[in-house]
């Protein structure tokens, strides 16, 4: 397995709309896509920082604090070899993430990593404009900028 970059920071809180405020205000991060319960900041890099309400579903597994995911080249290949490793994976694979359990007892994950940050910066800035705006559409217009990284939603329905 190769791990190439951390590759996104997700955080499941009881203050999530104060986590938010000041990602955007205090550390400058963009917000890209905004719903209830649930932020999508981008980092200069093209990966992701997500922040989730308690009331969101979907990540009650979320439980240890903020989880952080590893980049890696081959994400299937990475799967496979943290599955052969008798690693315990938490639900199915994403499209572009894979959460697991270390032996510390805390969430991680897997996450394929973004082709090179010059793709992705301007896709993100013509998306940026969305705030609000359903996910499905973010990554709708990021595609018809004729750049598709992976993961630039963490959150699937």
């Amino acid at each position: 397995m190769e791990i190439v970059a951390l590759g996104w920071l997700g955080t499941r809180t009881r203050n999530a709309q104060e986590l938010a405020d000041f990602y955007q205000r205090v550390l400058g991060l963009p917000l890209v896509l905004h719903e209830p319960g649930f932020w999508v900041f981008k980092l200069p890099t093209g990966y992701n920082v997500e922040v989730f309400d308690t009331a969101n579903p979907g990540k009650d597994h979320f439980d240890t604090g903020p989880v952080g995911g590893f980049a890696v080249r081959d994400l299937p290949a990475a799967v496979a070899e943290l599955r052969a490793a008798g690693v315990e994976l938490l639900g199915e694979a994403g499209p572009t993430w894979q959460h697991f359990r270390g032996p510390d007892g805390n969430v991680y994950e897997l996450v394929a990593a973004v082709p090179s940050t010059e793709a992705v910066l301007p896709a993100v800035s013509k998306a940026s404009p969305l705030v609000g705006r359903r996910r499905g559409r973010l990554e709708q217009i990021v595609t018809d900028c004729s750049t598709t990284p992976p993961g630039m939603a963490h959150r699937r329905s």
